[in-house]
């Protein structure tokens, strides 16, 4: 079974005997993978208005140190969408890191004025008139959020 990411990449494969291969940026073939230890859960912890206000306002710094001016994010959240909409502010900026790193990034970047997260029916990322829009899905947890993988196609397209 082989399991993909949003933009349709493998990013895990499970033999039938229990192997695990782990594809990543750094082995686009594959590696072996072995379980080490029961882990918990993936689960977002619940939070209040100053630790996502923290956690936009770091998002913001980060992309703003890489884009070498204020990169300002913006949201408006629930009690429930707080932790995600926080989680993907942070999986934003790493993803315009990403891009402040390539050749063209600043380039790239200067067409990004704000980012904005906000709740929909379906995961997805557009950029337009200089708002990257980010659109989270509460309910489907981790998975109702895009990859940073994601974020740097949109945003990272010419």
């Amino acid at each position: 079974m082989i399991y993909k990411n949003d933009l349709g990449e493998p990013v895990l494969r499970a033999t039938r005997l229990g192997g695990l291969t782990i594809f990543t940026e750094h082995r686009p073939d594959g590696e072996a993978a072995a379980l080490v230890g029961i882990a918990s859960p993936l689960k977002l912890a619940i939070m209040g208005p100053a630790a996502f206000g923290y956690r936009l306002a770091e998002a913001s710094d980060r992309a703003s140190r890489v884009a070498r001016r204020i990169i300002v994010f913006g949201a408006d959240a629930t009690p429930t969408s707080a932790p995600l909409i926080a989680d993907a502010a942070l999986v934003t900026s790493a993803a315009l890191v990403r891009i402040g790193k390539r050749s063209d990034g600043r380039q790239l970047l200067d067409r990004i004025l704000r980012v904005e997260l906000i709740e929909g029916p379906k995961a997805s990322v557009q950029l337009s008139d200089g708002v990257l829009l980010v659109v989270v899905v509460p309910p489907q947890g981790l998975a109702g959020r895009p990859s940073s993988d994601r974020i740097l196609q949109v945003a990272g397209h010419r």
